[in-house]
């Protein structure tokens, strides 16, 4: 009898991927958290708010509150695009109480009102 002893492949992650792994899978559990802060988000990485700034800023070019607000800015596109909720409940979801606030976040990062993308993702599709 011949047996195979052929490892199975490695995956391999550098420890930014998993740091980024990691902060993500935070992010999009904790993502309807109006109260989320940035002492939350580095306590859950296990790291200190200045350590956290730094590793993230390092690895994305942008600090952990931009970081925080982008992930939520594409989750809001993406519920945008699925037109089953109101503009108002989007932005709780991705934890913005405030959806004048919201829309101006929005606007900032994709040039168009959450309404005004809301439409022309219908009209593509």
């Amino acid at each position: 009898k011949e047996f195979i002893t052929t490892p199975k492949s490695i995956a391999l992650q550098s420890s930014d991927e998993k740091f980024l792994a990691k902060a993500m899978e935070y992010l999009e559990k904790n993502i309807g958290d109006e109260a989320m802060s940035i002492d939350k988000f580095a306590d859950s990485m296990n790291l200190s708010s200045s350590m956290l700034y730094r590793k993230i800023k390092f690895l994305t070019g942008v600090s952990p509150v931009e970081f925080i607000r982008s992930v939520r800015m594409k989750r809001a596109a993406q519920l945008l695009e699925n037109e089953t909720f109101s503009i108002a409940e989007i932005a709780c979801k991705v934890g913005f109480s405030d959806t004048r606030y919201f829309s101006t976040c929005f606007k900032k990062m994709y040039g168009l009102t959450p309404s005004q993308y809301q439409q022309q993702g219908s009209t593509f599709q």
